[in-house]
C-alpha cells in the first residue's frame, strides 16, 4: 500500500511557469521516506500540495490510494503535518500548547502525557515554551503534529538550525516513532547526513523532476564505483610496490591515498593486501554514500 502516490504532476503558480514537471512519488506505507533536492527544487511545494495546502485540479496528489482533494477536510484526521516554522504559544507551557491543539482535534486530555513522553519533554511540560530550546521546541511542534496519532507525518526540515545534539535527538524520535506506531514519515531536507541515517526510501529532485526514486541501497547500484580513502604513511619501497600492484590508486594528500574500487567486497581485499606488505592503516573512510550520489544527480 503506498501512503502517499504522485503520477506525472505538473504544478505551476503562473501560466506555463512549471515549478514541477512530471512529478512522480511512490512512498510506501510504514517507510521514513526522505524528499531531498536543492534549494528551489520544488521540494515545499510538492509538501504543500500533498498537505492539501494548495488545491490539486488535477487530482494526481494521492494519500491512502485517493485523491487528497476528495477528502479534505476529513483527511486531516489522518495526517500530521509540520510545514516550515513550528506555530507555538511562547507564553503557555508546553502542556497548554498541547491542550490547544488537543481542543481543535477533539481528542481526549488523556493522551498528553503519553505523546510528552514520546518526545522526551514530561518533565518539562510545566515550563513555558519561551524557556525551551530550540531542540525542545521541536520536539513539542512534533508532539503537536502527532496529537491525534495520525497514519502520516509530514515533516518540513524538521531538524533545521539544531545543534548536532538536537538533530540526533530529533532523528532518534522519528525512527522510534515509525519503528513503535508504524507511523510513515514524509521528510524533506537538505541535511544529507540525516537522511542517509535514518530514512528508508529517498526521493531526489532537481528543477522539478524527480532524479531518483527507491531505497539508499537501490540508489548506491546506479554508480558502478566508489573511492575509498586510505590514511596510511609509505617507505619509498612501499610507495614502489604500492604504483606497481594498483593502476587505480592516487594521493589526495601526501598521506592520503584514494583507491577507485568497482564494489564495496573488495575492501577486505585490499585491506589484507595493503597489511601484508607493512603498510600502515590509519583510517579508513568511504567517499562514496548519499552527499556524493546526491551531487551526481543534480549537479547537471
Amino acid at each position: 500500500m503506498k501512503a502517499i502516490e504522485i503520477n506525472d504532476l505538473n504544478f505551476a503558480y503562473q501560466a506555463n511557469k512549471f515549478i514541477l514537471k512530471n512529478l512522480s512519488l511512490q512512498v510506501p506505507k510504514g517507510s521514513i521516506y526522505g524528499f531531498i533536492g536543492p534549494n528551489g527544487a520544488g521540494k515545499s511545494t510538492t509538501m504543500r500540495l500533498i498537505a492539501g495546502l494548495y488545491p490539486d485540479d488535477s487530482k494526481k496528489v494521492k494519500v491512502f490510494e485517493q485523491p487528497i482533494q476528495e477528502q479534505i477536510p476529513f483527511v486531516f484526521h489522518r495526517i500530521g503535518a509540520l510545514v516550515e516554522s513550528p506555530t507555538l504559544y511562547h507564553h503557555l507551557s508546553g502542556e497548554d500548547n498541547l491542550k490547544y491543539i488537543a481542543t481543535i482535534r477533539q481528542v481526549s486530555f488523556d493522551k498528553i502525557d503519553a505523546i510528552l513522553e514520546t518526545v522526551d519533554l514530561l518533565h518539562a511540560k510545566k515550563t513555558k515554551v519561551k524557556r525551551y530550546s530550540l531542540g525542545m521546541k521541536q520536539r513539542l511542534a512534533i508532539a503537536m503534529a502527532m496529537i491525534h496519532e495520525p497514519e502520516l507525518l509530514l515533516l518540513d526540515e524538521p531538524v533545521n538550525g539544531l545543534d548536532p545534539t538536537g538533530m540526533m535527538e530529533i532523528r532518534e524520535l522519528l525512527v522510534k516513532i515509525n519503528q513503535e506506531k508504524g507511523t510513515t514519515i514524509f521528510i524533506s531536507s537538505h541535511l544529507l547526513g540525516e537522511i542517509e541515517k535514518m530514512c528508508t526510501h529517498v526521493g531526489i529532485i532537481a528543477k522539478g523532476e524527480i532524479k531518483f526514486e527507491g531505497t539508499i541501497a537501490e540508489l548506491g547500484k546506479n554508480f558502478h564505483s566508489f573511492q575509498l580513502e586510505v590514511e596510511t604513511n609509505l617507505t619509498d619501497n612501499q610507495l614502489d610496490w604500492l604504483l606497481q600492484h594498483f593502476s587505480n590508486a592516487s594521493f589526495t594528500t601526501s598521506e592520503v591515498l584514494e583507491f577507485t574500487l568497482n564494489q564495496k567486497e573488495e575492501i577486505p581485499l585490499l585491506v589484507k593486501q595493503l597489511t601484508e606488505q607493512n603498510i600502515p592503516i590509519y583510517s579508513i573512510k568511504n567517499k562514496g554514500g548519499l552527499e556524493e550520489w546526491f551531487i551526481n544527480l543534480t549537479k547537471n
